[in-house]
């Protein structure tokens, strides 16, 4: 276990609102200012019959590919192999992946949750129970930001 690294994991939904992305970015670079580089772990969700990431994953992917020194790791669930348990079976590998890589208090889970997102919160409840801090950004609260960021600009 590398006690210096810091990891961060992205779980969100597939339809995670566009206008939203600049929440998922400005969370993950303040966790760049706070940590430096990190590795990145996201679950790389597409929509069944597309092969192209979209919402959450896709904005955490797309945020880390402009920042240097990120160690971008994305999971793609198989769902060849596992049907409806391969994202769960891939949630479950990320964190453990992540406890492989560092302590849980080096490790930072971030959340964007849709209303229904039983993916986001499967992967928050293995979060949970390896004892990894996280935070929720669930749309409400999101565009609450937005605006409060707004507001003081």
């Amino acid at each position: 276990m590398n006690e210096q690294r810091h990891v961060v994991i992205v779980t969100g939904g597939r339809t995670y609102p566009r206008d939203l992305r600049g929440v998922v970015d400005a969370q993950l670079s303040a966790l760049y200012v706070r940590h430096g580089n990190f590795v990145l772990l996201h679950g790389a969700c597409q929509p069944s019959g597309s092969d192209k990431m979209t919402g959450a994953d896709r904005y955490a992917d797309d945020w880390a590919r402009t920042v240097p020194g990120i160690d971008l790791r994305a999971r793609p669930a198989d769902w060849i192999q596992h049907g409806l348990q391969g994202g769960p079976i891939r949630n479950e590998a990320m964190v453990k992946e992540a406890c492989e890589l560092a302590s849980p208090e080096q490790i930072h889970g971030l959340a964007f949750p849709e209303p229904g997102s039983r993916g986001t919160w499967n992967c928050v409840g293995h979060m949970a129970a390896a004892g990894i801090e996280y935070d929720s950004w669930g749309v409400e609260r999101a565009r609450e930001w937005l605006v409060a960021q707004r507001n003081h600009s």
